[in-house]
């Protein structure tokens, strides 16, 4: 079964979230790497840079895959916010 790791950025972004949100979006992350087809449009491939984005909500996760399907998170941001880190 696959597992979810987290950059330190990564767990910095979602301590600074409110416990429900940060829960949410743990839980999706969870559901991604057990069945990522599930998610259809919400997971989508990054244009200009290496990696995926989830959206949750007003939240989005920009992750990666490693050769064992685990997702490696690399940080979490507003959606409007999000793209203009590099």
């Amino acid at each position: 079964m696959p597992d979810v790791y987290y950059s330190p950025q990564a767990r910095r972004d979602l301590k600074r979230l409110e416990q429900k949100v940060t829960n949410r979006i743990r839980s999706k992350l969870r559901q991604a790497a057990d069945e990522p087809a599930s998610f259809g449009k919400n997971i989508e491939r990054l244009t200009g840079r290496r990696g995926f984005r989830l959206r949750v909500a007003d939240w989005r996760v920009i992750f990666d895959w490693d050769a064992e399907r685990n997702i490696i998170v690399h940080g979490v941001m507003a959606r409007d916010k999000v793209y203009k880190r590099r």
